[in-house]
Order: C-alpha cells, then structure tokens, then sequence
C-alpha cells in the first residue's frame, strides 16, 4: 500500500492523470474487495478459503444432456436469485458468505462429490478465480431422477456423534449398513438427513471421514451442524462448513421443500464445556425469507435442525421462522441432540415436531439409548404433501420389532445399583419405541388370547429402569448421562398374572406390532448386541 501511494505522489508531480485515475481506481477497487480491510475484520468475515471475498458469482446450471435448468434457486446463505430461461444466474455475495449454494429443485438431484460417492454436490467455497479478483464462475449440473417423487422415503438419522475412528467403522457397519438395507426394500425415491452431532470429539479430518461413510449411502444425505460439531472444533462452525458445506439451505424432493437451518447459535465461553445458547441468526432469517419467497404455498415445509424448540419463544428468532413456514400447505420440523424419542406439538403454530433419538444411543457405550430404544434411526414415507407412513428402525432388528416388555416386579442392575418399578407381578409395562410420534397410538393388551384392555402411559420421568439397571447397575456408567427421560412407557395391571400375555401396539398409520417376550432381570441382550439379527456382510 504505501508503494501504491509513492506511485501515486510521482503521477501527481508529473501530471500524469491517466496513471492517477488507474491507480484510484485500483485502491478503490482494492478496499472494496478487502484487501485494505484490517486483519481482524477479515477474520470475522471470512470465507472457508481464510480471506475476505465480496465476489460476483454467475454461472449456469444445466441437467446432464446440457440443457438449461430455469427457475433454480441460488444463494449464498444472505441473498437468492433464480435462474432464467437459459439457466444463467448472477449474485453479489455478501463479504461474510462462505458458500455458494442451489436449492435443488424437484425432479433433480446433483451426483455426488468427488471422492465421497453420493455425499451431494451442491455447494462450491466462495474463493474468486485466480487472476480474477472479485469475480466467481460456478455452474451447477443437476441430474433427472428417472423415478417419481410423488412417493419417496426418508431416512432421519439423529446424531450420530463418533468420537473415535472406532466408532466411526460401528457407524458404517452397523448404521449405514443397516440404512441401505432398509433402503432396498423401499422401492422408491429416498434421501438421507443427519441431525446434527455428526462427530462427537475431533477435527475436521473426522467430519471428512463421516463425509466418506455417508456418501457411501448411494442416495442424497445431507448433513446438518450440532452443537458438537462446532465446541469440539471451533465454535463457529467453520470446520463443519468446510468439510460438509453450508450450515444452512435447502432442497426440494416432490412436493416438499426441506429447510436446513443451524440453530446452534452461540456459547458463552469459548472453551470446551462451554454453556450454548440456542436460536436462529438474523442472518438465517434474512435467507430464509428470501429462500420461502420462490415456494408454492400448496408446498409441503419440512424444516429440520439439531436442538428442539418445543415453543422455547426465548430462542432467539423462534416466532420470526415459525411465523415464515406456518402458511404453507402442512409444515414438519425435525430435531436431534437429546438423544431419546419425543413427540412435540408447536401449539401456537400447529407444527409437529419430530425429537429422534441417536444413532449412537448411549455414546456406542451399548446398544441402547437411555430411554431403552435400540440404536436406530427413523424411515417416512411422503407422499404429496403428507406423512403416509414413520417408523423406528433398530439397527440390526426387523421393522416389526417396536417394543420391549418388563414385569412390574423385576430388580434390574446389580448390587452396585439397582432399579425397580415396584408395581408387582401382575403388571405388565411396555416400551413402545416410536409410541406418540406423528400421532395416537392404541397400545392393547391380550390375556390368553382375549382383548383385556388398554395401556396407560406412565410419567416420563419415571425412565426405562432396564437400561438403566444394565448402563449404571452393570456398566458402572454414571447415572444422569445413562438414562433419560421415556415418553413411550406404558403399563396395565393384569386381571389374571399367570395369563399368556401379548401386548399390541397400533400406530396412526394402521401399522400394528406384537410382542409376547417379556425383558427379565439380567436379560440384557438387547443392550449388548447378542439379539441383533444383522446378516452377515
């Protein structure tokens, strides 16, 4: 810079205006750019690539023959722009943008990313041509799904959260190894989301080696930033970005559009530990807007994220994006990061929302959560603008089993811990997995053969007192991290003890699953693996 104004001095003594005008047209362009910007503003506004960019970006996107796709929604996390007619688009990206992204539309997908098979390859790194400051040249080629998505399934997976290489290869061979079975048996479109807490513990090599496990999927599976995705690295969740892209977007599949946001939103302290707050930024609503702004509202809006809301108005901009996805045509929201099942209705905007528990369970410390459910994950099927079918899905079981049965009697744990409901013999309680999620279940009981009358459900707090006999009794796993909170128990107190019992459970779609096996102290199979029923690879 200080070359630059010697320069500029001599063209003044010299008169030598066309130099001048050159060179002032150079600085301006140069702090405009940023290049005079002080280090710690480029910092704070910098892209994935480590410098400040306030590129034009354009390009095209065309489909896999080369034809031009119009109406294709482009944006970089602040502002969208739409494609014209022979799929050209033009964007000023904000100096703080890290990613340039598509809103991939219906009856497309992208393939998938170089060297992580079917991870989508939706999104490129603002960083500006070389030789070309300020300018960005990004097309964008789509692929026709040569299937209907009228009917498609999806697959939710709610954090997965390996801290270890280890873990990571249980996560491949036990979850995606299961997904793609499930996968087989759909006979339809499909696509995949993570809900945050992709890792537990590492750096941004293990983010890419979760990157590689999903793309090994063979459908779109999108990633979504937690909390541990961002106090294990950085806190700002630049390490996620720059491994599995942006923090926040959307895609569409039918007649739904899907809405990715971080609600993450900040930590008191930057250290590991530290207390997080959660909402959405002012940034993110100010995308969404214009994002919701190229939606039918005859659309389906299935906003996911990682922390739940359940109507927490403190959240920062809660009501201002529940406000946004409230009039369209039925509004879905899925969430993560407690690590149990719970159904949730946003009563003041009409909006389930779907809190799945972890593919990891209970850390990969066995094989269960702390509510009881099997490590697993959830499979819906979509039709139109509705949820036609949900399910759990416990990996390595069949869909058939649902629920787990317990005696009102039975001691579970060890001498170093033990829990009992305490409610006799002649009670039977059921552990109905995915019990209340997308609707009323009926949970019936049958006394040797005969209807005897329906479950009552018990108070959450009460816990799954199996797994926590087996994660705190037997493990020695402490106590406030190894159970959680069930919203599926169910009891009912027998009219014959001796009675050969079955218990059957209902979902709101028609589906109905049996269960005639009753869980007894220090069977614990479930827990350690010895039922699974995975076929050999």
């Amino acid at each position: 810079m200080e070359k630059k104004f010697r320069t500029l001095s001599a063209c003044l003594r010299r008169g030598r205006l066309s130099i001048l005008f050159a060179l002032l047209f150079a600085l301006l362009f140069a702090l405009q750019t940023g290049y005079g910007t002080p280090a710690a503003a480029q910092d704070t506004a910098a892209g994935i690539s480590g410098q400040t960019c306030s590129a034009t970006a354009s390009g095209k996107v065309t489909d896999e023959t080369g034809t031009p796709v119009s109406g294709v929604v482009v944006s970089d996390g602040r502002n969208c722009v739409a494609t014209d007619k022979k799929g050209r688009y033009t964007l000023r990206c904000d100096p703080s943008a890290t990613h340039l992204f598509i809103s991939v539309p219906a009856g497309y997908e992208t393939t998938g990313q170089q060297g992580f098979g079917s991870y989508p390859d939706f999104y490129v790194p603002i960083e500006p041509a070389a030789g070309k400051p300020g300018k960005l040249r990004a097309d964008f080629r789509l692929r026709t799904v040569p299937q209907s998505q009228q009917n498609f399934t999806l697959l939710l997976v709610g954090d997965p959260q390996s801290d270890s290489d280890q873990q990571i290869v249980r996560y491949e061979r036990e979850t995606i190894a299961d997904m793609k079975r499930t996968l087989g048996q759909a006979g339809t479109y499909a696509v995949a989301i993570a809900l945050g807490d992709v890792v537990g513990r590492g750096d941004g090599q293990s983010h890419l080696k979760h990157k590689r496990v999903m793309g090994t999927l063979g459908v779109p599976y999108y990633a979504t930033a937690g909390n541990h995705d961002k106090d294990a690295m950085d806190y700002s969740g630049e390490t996620f970005s720059k491994a599995l892209g942006p923090r926040w977007y959307s895609f569409n599949v039918g007649d739904v559009h899907f809405v990715c946001m971080d609600n993450v939103d900040s930590f008191e302290e930057q250290k590991k530990g530290a207390k997080y707050h959660a909402g959405f930024s002012d940034i993110q609503l100010q995308w969404l807007r214009q994002d919701l702004a190229f939606v039918g509202k005859d659309k389906m809006i299935f906003l996911y994220y990682h922390i739940p809301e359940r109507d927490h108005t403190s959240h920062r901009n809660h009501d201002a994006v529940f406000s946004l996805i409230a009039p369209y045509e039925n509004t879905v929201t899925a969430c993560g990061h407690t690590h149990f099942f719970q159904p949730y209705m946003e009563t003041e905007y009409g909006t389930s929302e779907y809190i799945m528990g972890a593919a990891c369970g209970y850390f990969w410390r066995s094989h269960c959560a702390g509510d009881g459910v099997p490590n697993g994950y959830s499979v819906m099927t979509v039709s139109g603008t509705e949820i036609t079918d949900a399910y759990f899905k416990g990996t390595g079981h069949s869909r058939d089993y649902q629920l787990r049965l317990y005696r009102g009697d039975d001691i579970f744990g060890s001498e170093r811990a033990s829990y009992t409901y305490g409610m006799g013999s002649d009670v039977i309680l059921a552990n109905v997995f995915f019990a209340g999620m997308g609707g009323k279940w009926k949970i019936e009981v049958f006394e040797d053969g005969e209807l005897s009358g329906e479950m009552e459900k018990m108070d959450p707090s009460i816990g799954d007192l199996w797994i926590r006999g087996y994660h705190t009794g037997v493990k020695s796993f402490p106590k406030k991290s190894a159970s959680a909170p069930c919203h599926h128990l169910f009891s009912y107190k027998l009219k014959n003890p001796d009675a050969k019992v079955v218990v059957r459970a209902t979902d709101p779609f028609g589906n109905t699953y049996t269960q005639n096996r009753i869980t007894r102290a220090g069977d614990y199979g479930d827990a350690t693996g010895e039922f699974l029923q995975c076929p050999a690879d």
